[in-house]
């Protein structure tokens, strides 16, 4: 996929807010991408950042899935880091979601080196937030790293996503954020559970909708399924919510 071509083509088809009549999405671009980071959590984000990022020993990353396009996988912390951080709008963009609409219970499917984890933390201290990761290696760095963060409430599971779903009883979430195995067979299976787990009014955040072709048709298939009735298109990240009681709407928005 060229990432470049999608681009310009997503920046052709999306609309800006006076172009909006959902009431919902209007209030999301409107309020919500307005939302400010607070000086002192850009301060605690480049603490972690460099927490991380200063970390001189290597480590051999046992990644799971389509995660990382990286082929080595014995590297200093920088080295992935920099590659998988949720990169700077989108990671301001979980954090709006977060203090906007002050999700009570939080799922995050990909903990990775928790760049997600923290925003989401940061955005709504008071959430409870599971966050899994396959890897064991980056269970154990969030481990370390989370324990000069105290001030959240984040539960960590060294799972694979199928492993997690199987054991862990049917917790109804306020916003699921899907963000591991990039590829289609298992976004849909991920996804098929994540609904088990979700309510009338779940935020489904799907990272990495242009990550490749076969991602991207996987995203325009779950825009077509009847069961959501409304997706958002916000080019690198993806919204879904249930919500049967509305008809289905698709919108592409400019973010």
């Amino acid at each position: 996929m060229n990432i470049i071509c999608e681009y310009i083509k997503y920046i052709a088809k999306a609309k800006g807010r006076h172009q909006i009549h959902s009431p919902f999405v209007y209030e999301l671009v409107d309020v919500c991408f307005s939302q400010k980071v607070a000086k002192k959590d850009k301060k605690t984000l480049a603490r972690f950042t460099s927490t991380l990022y200063n970390d001189k020993n290597n480590y051999e990353f046992d990644t799971q899935g389509a995660g990382s396009k990286r082929k080595n996988t014995f590297a200093q912390i920088k080295q992935y880091a920099t590659n998988a951080r949720t990169k700077g709008k989108y990671w301001t963009l979980l954090y709006k979601i977060s203090t906007h609409y002050k999700p009570t219970r939080i799922l995050e499917l990909g903990t990775n080196f928790g760049f997600g984890s923290l925003a989401l933390s940061l955005g709504h201290p008071s959430a409870e937030i599971d966050t899994v990761e396959g890897s064991n290696i980056l269970y154990e760095i969030n481990q370390k790293n989370f324990k000069n963060f105290s001030n959240h409430k984040i539960e960590f599971h060294r799972n694979t996503f199928d492993t997690f779903f199987d054991t862990k009883p049917q917790t109804k979430y306020d916003l699921i954020f899907i963000d591991g195995d990039h590829t289609s067979e298992k976004l849909f299976k991920h996804l098929e559970k994540a609904i088990e787990y979700a309510h009338n009014e779940t935020l489904i955040l799907i990272d990495d909708i242009r990550w490749s072709g076969d991602m991207y048709d996987a995203w325009e298939q779950i825009t077509a399924d009847k069961r959501f009735n409304l997706t958002i298109d916000l080019f690198k990240l993806g919204i879904i919510l249930l919500k049967d009681n509305k008809e289905k709407e698709h919108f592409i928005i400019r973010y």
